[in-house]
């Protein structure tokens, strides 16, 4: 994408505030930011072109085949079942014949997706459509490295490309590259908006903060390396705060998150907030799921023109997979993909889909959204959008599929897909790439952020803080009174002490059980982006109970030894 002149751009000092940087609006900022960056680098900003090639996605699921007449078989495991194999696992030969499986068991396997081609250029906005379980969200994490592999039961076929790299060679740094926002909005309740934008841009541009020099220092002048440095500099000082602007979150940056039992944010802020949290960094692809469910047409329009300046001025990957997008937030789209049952019906221009399913005998009537009539068909409603043809309409996904390989759009993606990728576009990529480690952030100083994280939460958490410690002294009271001046040559006493001790103490951790399972979900998916180690937030959340069980075992034991 060419940027004017840079010399027209705002000029950006190292004390530039968030307010100055957005002065101009959205897309002069990222205008600005892209020219200056380009500039200093030398050479076009690192850019990643994703192809697919029969690209397709099976699980294993359990088939049980009972020979019971009338039986039918199941996909979907019981309790009673899963409870049989379960103890059939464990004993093995010596399990009663009362529960031994009645039926046969199998394993078939299941399509999510099923040969998709394709390529996603840089610089352009791509739409993904589609019915609920038509692969929507599966296609997305795949191509971000954010679906779960590990297991057996999951297979992938096909080629997966980033510019000349496989997946296979980019799966444990590809999250520092490609972003993905879920649909589910999960956070710490306690925290704030801003708190959480926070946490999410120390782990996402520690690295390129120490290496601002080196990555921007090869223009022809001097002082265009040093002006593009400063508004690095100044970028990642204040890039939380922007990130707020850009996503209409700047009044509610200091409002808690809140959850079920505790008030914050609007459902919309908290999609925001997910949104501007998974997109903190300097990513090179953009895989976004659903971030406009539950905003207004005119909030969804303006984060998604938002991502479209973004993605002309630094040259980003941007596929979106949205439900029923309005008009205007259509057209703000390069291209669309439409997945039936995990095929694709159609991956092309937007301006050449209407065309073409008019061509296929479908018509598209007035009033009614464009986007709503593609993802009618292929259902049942499609028959009133029929017009009278000579031929016969596809009905299937697997039809769909059929004519939309046999179009010459389709002939247009596999030529795209035979040419090879731009080698000045693969260079620049490789020489960012390779340079960005696995987590931004080192282990100590991963460890220290968690931690600062996790006690900020506990000491928010007064109702868990205060009731412990009135609990401990209350029980402390309690047995210290019990067993006044009892003998100490009384083993049973002693024992039963000791015991009942143990158990206080052991059972106090149960109130702590919700927070966990809160933070876990929230866990799998930071740790998929690679915003911390395993082991840094294992060490960091224990770190973080010591001094809560310190102080417990001082009070509590004291109360009872003295």
């Amino acid at each position: 994408m060419e940027i004017g002149d840079e010399h027209d751009e705002p000029q950006f000092v190292s004390d530039t505030s968030a307010s100055t940087f957005m002065a101009a609006g959205p897309d002069a900022f990222h205008r600005s930011v892209a020219g200056k960056f380009r500039l200093a680098a030398g050479q076009a900003l690192p850019q990643l072109e994703i192809r697919v090639h029969n690209l397709s996605l099976s699980v294993k699921t359990p088939v049980v085949h009972d020979t019971a007449p009338g039986a039918v078989s199941s996909e979907l495991p019981t309790l009673p079942t899963v409870l049989r194999r379960a103890v059939a696992k464990s004993v093995g030969a010596c399990i009663p014949p009362f529960l031994k499986q009645g039926g046969r068991r199998n394993a078939a396997n299941r399509y999510i997706l099923r040969d998709i081609s394709g390529a996603f250029k840089p610089g352009t906005m791509t739409l993904v459509l589609g019915q609920p379980g038509s692969g929507k969200s599966s296609l997305l994490q795949l191509l971000s490295g954010r679906f779960p592999l590990e297991s057996e039961d999951v297979t992938v076929d096909g080629d997966v490309m980033y510019n000349d790299e496989s997946r296979e060679l980019l799966a444990r740094r590809l999250p520092q590259f490609a972003a993905y926002v879920p649909q589910q909005d999960l956070h710490l309740s306690t925290l704030t908006v801003r708190e959480t934008h926070e946490f999410a841009h120390t782990c996402s541009t520690a690295h390129f903060n120490k290496h601002v020099e080196e990555l921007l220092g090869h223009a022809r002048r001097s002082e265009d390396n040093a002006q593009a440095q400063t508004t690095a500099r100044s970028l990642l000082r204040h890039l939380p705060q922007i990130t707020l602007e850009l996503l209409g979150l700047q009044q509610c940056s200091s409002t808690i998150i809140g959850g079920q039992l505790q008030r914050g944010v609007s459902g919309g802020e908290r999609k925001r907030v997910t949104t501007g949290e998974m997109l903190v960094g300097f990513k090179l692809a953009l895989f976004l799921d659903s971030i406009t469910t539950g905003l207004d047409s005119a909030a969804a329009f303006d984060i998604v023109s938002t991502l479209r300046g973004r993605a002309r001025s630094f040259g980003q990957t941007v596929v979106a997979a949205l439900l029923q997008p309005a008009p205007e937030v259509f057209e703000l789209f390069d291209d669309v993909l439409l997945l039936m049952g995990g095929r694709v019906a159609y991956h092309g221009p937007v301006k050449e889909v209407r065309g073409y399913f008019e061509s296929l005998g479908f018509y598209c009537p007035p009033g009614r959204d464009f986007a709503d009539f593609l993802m009618d068909l292929g259902t049942d409603d499609q028959l009133r959008y029929q017009t009278d043809s000579s031929q016969e309409p596809p009905r299937t996904a697997k039809q769909f599929a059929t004519r939309f390989s046999g179009s010459s759009i389709y002939q247009h993606n596999l030529q795209q897909l035979e040419t090879p990728v731009d080698a000045n576009m693969v260079d620049s990529a490789h020489k960012y790439m390779d340079s960005i480690p696995e987590f931004q952030q080192g282990f100590v100083a991963s460890t220290l952020t968690l931690v600062r994280r996790e006690m900020l939460v506990l000491s928010r958490n007064v109702a868990f803080v205060v009731g412990r410690a009135v609990m401990t002294v209350v029980m402390g009271l309690l047995y210290a009174s019990t067993f006044y001046n009892f003998k100490a040559t009384n083993v049973q006493v002693i024992m039963g002490v000791v015991f009942s001790v143990i158990f206080f103490v052991s059972l106090g951790q149960a109130a702590q059980i919700p927070t966990l399972f809160e933070a876990r979900d929230i866990f799998y998916r930071q740790r998929r982006a690679n915003f911390y180690r395993s082991s840094s937030f294992v060490l960091a959340s224990t770190l973080s109970h010591i001094p809560v069980a310190l102080f417990e075992t001082f009070v509590f034991g004291s109360l009872i030894y003295w």
